[in-house]
């Protein structure tokens, strides 16, 4: 009976090696997945900020003889001059289950998420620090929130 039971023990335990190897694997093959996918939208954002300072300092030298840029013109990325990308606009990025989880700590987590519509509140850091709004969307895929602006604190 000892002999089965050692067996038992030593086939489970093989069985959870071989799956914490697995996992480790997979672990390893999405973060390289979203690696590569922050680099294609760095690169994109790059792209994007060169042709749009070559514009400006060729709109400076022509003056009024400057191209008219609200055609239908493409840039390297095959955007419209003027517009950004779909994936940088809506922010389809994905993001790992631990990074969600990092991002919303603060507010309870993504399970109890302390947030809801219409809530106010008030911009951090960034660009628009020290701005109040309102939330109009909150997406849990991304761990992210989209307000409207309501008062400029200054």
């Amino acid at each position: 009976m000892d002999k089965i039971l050692r067996r038992v023990r030593q086939a489970e335990a093989n069985v959870a090696r071989r799956v914490k190897r697995r996992d480790a694997v997979q672990n390893s093959v999405d973060r390289r997945e979203r690696i590569d996918e922050v680099k294609r939208l760095q690169t994109e954002v790059k792209i994007q900020r060169i042709t749009s300072v070559k514009a400006r300092k060729e709109d400076l030298m022509l003056g009024p003889l400057a191209p008219n840029r609200d055609i239908y013109m493409k840039d390297p990325l095959g955007n419209y001059w003027g517009s950004i990308s779909p994936t940088r606009a809506l922010q389809e990025i994905t993001i790992s289950k631990e990074e969600k989880e990092a991002r919303t700590a603060w507010c309870g987590g993504l399970r109890y998420l302390c947030l809801a519509m219409t809530d106010r509140v008030v911009v951090i850091e960034g660009p628009y620090k020290g701005k109040i709004g309102t939330i109009t969307k909150i997406n849990k895929e991304n761990a992210t929130v989209e307000c409207a602006h309501d008062i400029k604190v200054s």
